[in-house]
């Protein structure tokens, strides 16, 4: 049985995907101002268009969720709330303890449909950058944002360059390609996990 989703939510859904496409091309657009803007008309231009590296943001979340950086978030937070308990914070204990769910809901959503994973890139500018530059690519999105690819649209995926800045285990690499082979689990599915 097909999900269905009313009106507002199939208009909410393709406004959040217009904006995300319309802060990306302006991204793009300012990016290539701020060089030298004639030769960059050109090079984009003699390229045949712009070159997009993809990503499958499943494979992003779960190489965080396996990382050292996830973990180091997680003791402090443990840390946070242990010692909210110890000063008889309530608030501030109520708020870390209501935070766990959150998280764990939205990894889920990240993990196995096709939630963004701007909250794990944020900070990897530099990374995000470089990725680019060794891919050979223009922009980075998330390969579940694309509506729509003319037939000369040229992508590349970067998705094992994202993923390695998480410096995965061979477990978690062998997890996330078994993941890669299934299609995303409809958000409707998962908001009930």
């Amino acid at each position: 049985m097909e999900p269905t989703h009313n009106p507002n939510q199939i208009r909410e859904m393709k406004t959040i995907k217009l904006g995300i496409v319309a802060l990306s091309c302006a991204l793009l657009a300012a990016c290539l101002s701020a060089q030298k803007p004639a030769s960059a008309e050109v090079a984009v231009g003699q390229a045949g268009g712009l070159v997009v590296g993809t990503y499958d943001s499943r494979a992003i979340a779960v190489a965080y969720v396996a990382s050292d950086a996830f973990r180091e978030k997680m003791r402090k937070l443990y840390a946070e709330l242990a010692e909210a308990k110890k000063k008889g914070d309530e608030e501030l204990v109520a708020s870390l303890e209501a935070l766990g769910p959150a998280m764990q809901a939205e990894i889920h959503k990240q993990g196995f449909g096709t939630a963004p994973v701007g909250n794990i890139l944020a900070g990897m500018e530099q990374q995000l950058s470089e990725i680019a530059s060794t891919a050979a690519v223009d922009l980075i999105v998330s390969k579940w944002t694309l509506d729509y690819q003319s037939e000369s649209a040229r992508f590349v995926d970067v998705t094992s360059f994202l993923v390695a800045e998480f410096e995965p285990s061979k477990k978690t690499l062998k997890t996330i390609k078994e993941l890669r082979r299934r299609s995303p689990v409809p958000a409707s599915d998962l908001e009930n996990h």
